[in-house]
């Protein structure tokens, strides 16, 4: 398909982001982190990757305040690619997104886990982000279990794909966990 209806898919679940409400991110995202928490894989991980949300992400600090006993990771773009550092001193960054102030990085090999935002999502693992690539770059160099975080009305049922895109290993919504 071509990247025409990608650009579509994009504005159009950007702009239905956009006019959520402060509660409904909160309680959609809390609901989401409880989930994350209850994962196995989130309790056998060590070293957990997490995006810092921004603009209507589902919000990941009920789960980076509730999590214990774990080391995360959160990007910050070097050289127009994410590198996990470890989330201390944060500052504003790149596309006024919180990241570290420090390269304190950890090396790829070493993540266990890796929590990753999108626009949307589909039921093969798809996901379409905002269109520069950072995640699909990061998402090519690391091996450990990544998951998508989403709500119910960013699942479609096919998006488009181009060469480049490297789904995720499993979504987790406010309603599912979609496991590929």
């Amino acid at each position: 398909m071509k990247n025409e209806n990608k650009e579509n898919f994009r504005d159009l679940l950007l702009n239905k982001r956009k006019e959520l409400s402060d509660d409904f991110v909160m309680q959609k995202s809390k609901v989401i982190c409880e989930r994350l928490l209850n994962l196995e894989v989130v309790k056998n991980s060590k070293n957990i990757f997490v995006y810092n949300s921004h603009k209507n992400e589902v919000n990941t600090s009920y789960f980076l305040e509730n999590v214990v006993g774990k080391n995360i990771y959160v990007p910050k773009i070097i050289d127009n690619e994410i590198v996990p550092c470890i989330r201390e001193n944060l500052i504003v960054g790149k596309f006024r997104i919180l990241e570290p102030q420090e390269s304190n990085p950890i090396n790829l090999d070493e993540i266990d886990l890796a929590f990753i935002p999108g626009v949307a999502f589909d039921l093969h693992g798809n996901r379409i982000g905002f269109g520069q690539g950072f995640f699909d770059r990061f998402l090519s160099k690391i091996d450990s279990p990544t998951i998508g975080l989403a709500y119910e009305f960013q699942i479609i049922d096919k998006l488009p794909t181009s060469s480049y895109d490297v789904p995720v290993d499993m979504i987790v919504t406010e309603k599912r966990l979609i496991i590929f």
